[in-house]
């Protein structure tokens, strides 16, 4: 018989002991039966009851899981220690307790990274110094169910230093957004660059890699209707490539690829603003220039005009100031 087979062995006989020594009390499920799919985690919980006299260290715990008519154990704690090296391999790092609550009167167990072969009945015998029972739970893991992802363009294609919109579409029907998460990354060489990341139905910048940092817009409300539509700006040639982005929801999972080609920039000559038409002033220059001059000829005219008129009066005044001279002297002989 193996060291591990003797230490099941007794435990089972020291669990046998403590109930058969010790009125008996009733262990029970919050749930006669779970549900979950692959790859996520589920808790499960019995309550037992408690009093004063209830020691933490008198408490020993027995877990199992029945499945394909096997038995393999999920959880051992003897006397308040759990016992690790007694779990199968395939629960190894995937089972954890709460033993803080142990105190309460509750087996909690958190069982993650779920797997199809986990499913079947779950028996859990509890033993304290005062009374000692077992109860029995199913659960039930399914295979996650293909979801359908899909590409708007297959292939996209944008010059350096642009920006471009990649949008990608899937079935959001009967999954809550809080349970939504979504992985998009550039599958460039050596390693995979992310992209844009929601855990859980909230972004999480903090895993965007460097070279896309303050490049990258989700349009949040986009999101909420089935699609992701990503806007990535100052556009560089490493930025060609694959674009993968997986979604995972209640429903399912699936993921879907785009291609990116970012050509150089183009260089093009500054082009000089075309001269606009001026009107032909030719004609209207001639015309002020006749004016002008047709102006001017008047004035002289009426210069003239104004001097002649000066000068006959001038020569009036000069005539009759004689003849008025002539009369005196005539007067005086």
């Amino acid at each position: 018989m193996t060291s591990q087979r003797k230490h099941i062995v007794c435990s089972l006989l020291l669990l046998l002991f403590i109930t058969s020594h010790v009125t008996a009390f009733e262990v029970n499920v919050t749930q006669s039966d779970y549900n979950a799919t692959v790859n996520h985690s589920i808790t499960l919980e019995w309550t037992f009851p408690t009093n004063t006299s209830t020691s933490h260290d008198k408490t020993s715990i027995a877990c199992d899981v029945i499945a394909e008519q096997k038995s393999y154990i999920v959880y051992q704690a003897v006397g308040g220690v759990e016992v690790p090296h007694t779990q199968d391999e395939r629960f190894s790092g995937r089972v954890q307790s709460d033993t803080d609550a142990l105190r309460e009167g509750r087996l909690i167990l958190h069982l993650s990274r779920l797997r199809t072969e986990d499913s079947g009945l779950y028996v859990c015998d509890v033993g304290t110094n005062h009374g000692g029972g077992s109860a029995v739970t199913q659960l039930n893991v399914t295979p996650i169910t293909p979801l359908t992802v899909k590409v708007t363009q297959s292939s996209y294609q944008a010059e350096e230093n642009h920006t471009i919109t990649l949008e990608w579409a899937y079935n959001s029907t009967g999954s809550a957004f809080e349970e939504l998460d979504v992985h998009c990354s550039h599958l460039a060489k050596p390693k995979e660059l992310v992209l844009y990341q929601v855990y859980k139905g909230v972004e999480r910048p903090e895993f965007v890699d460097g070279c896309f940092s303050g490049r990258v817009q989700s349009d949040t409300d986009a999101l909420r209707e089935g699609r992701i539509r990503l806007h990535l700006s100052r556009l560089r040639k490493n930025d060609s490539g694959q674009h993968k982005c997986a979604v995972r929801t209640c429903c399912g999972y699936g993921f879907a690829l785009c291609d990116l080609n970012i050509t150089a920039a183009v260089h093009r000559p500054t082009e000089r603003p075309t001269p606009s038409p001026q009107p032909d002033t030719g004609g209207r220059t001639g015309l002020s220039i006749g004016l002008i001059a047709a102006v001017v000829l008047v004035l002289c005219v009426i210069f003239v005009i104004v001097r002649m008129k000066g000068h006959s009066d001038s020569q009036s005044v000069c005539n009759s100031r004689t003849r008025l001279f002539q009369r005196e002297l005539q007067v005086r002989a």
